[in-house]
């Protein structure tokens, strides 16, 4: 399966998550975050003044076009020890919120829900709302009527397993998104 378009930008991840160091080293090193990303994670570290090491500060005033990777992985090994288990969690909640707050702004969103169900080696969490699992009854509805029930359950997913979140969101639209 190709490569798709799944760099979760700061502006998104900011306001909703709370990233360790070796999390944010384990989205750089898979592509679901972009370098100005992870300088803008510690820039927002050092104006909360928040753990200041040596690294971080670098971090910060990184100049665009050199690559973060030795500083994160600098700071990412001043941290205790972590599950790659919990990462990998909590990055499918991300990308999954992330993408199910994208998706209307995308051409095909459960093309790209199936390439995070493929990356993450089909978790059974995700079979619910995956278009090629289908369900018992999905042979009585639409196309259509089928991509909403997906959606819903993808919402649920969403509301039921939100605890890597940190505070409420709005969308675009100003009103209180569902999922954070």
């Amino acid at each position: 399966m190709s490569k798709l378009d799944l760099v979760v930008p700061f502006a998104f991840i900011n306001p909703r998550f709370s990233l360790s160091w070796k999390e944010c080293l384990f989205g750089y090193g898979e592509g679901y975050l972009s370098a100005k990303s992870v300088v803008s994670m510690a820039q927002a570290a050092v104006l909360s003044q928040d753990y200041l090491d040596s690294a971080i500060l670098e971090l910060a005033a990184l100049k665009k076009g050199k690559s973060p990777r030795g500083l994160l992985e600098e700071a990412a090994s001043l941290e205790a020890d972590q599950s790659v288990d919990v990462t990998r969690e909590k990055w499918l909640f991300i990308l999954l919120s992330w993408l199910f707050e994208e998706k209307d702004k995308k051409r095909n969103p459960f093309l790209d829900l199936e390439y995070i169900y493929y990356q993450f080696d089909y978790p059974p969490c995700m079979k619910s709302f995956i278009e090629s699992e289908p369900s018992r009854t999905s042979w009585m509805r639409t196309s259509k009527q089928n991509k909403q029930v997906l959606i819903k359950k993808w919402s649920e997913f969403l509301k039921e397993n939100n605890k890597y979140s940190v505070a409420l969101s709005k969308n675009s639209s100003g009103s209180e998104f569902e999922v954070v």
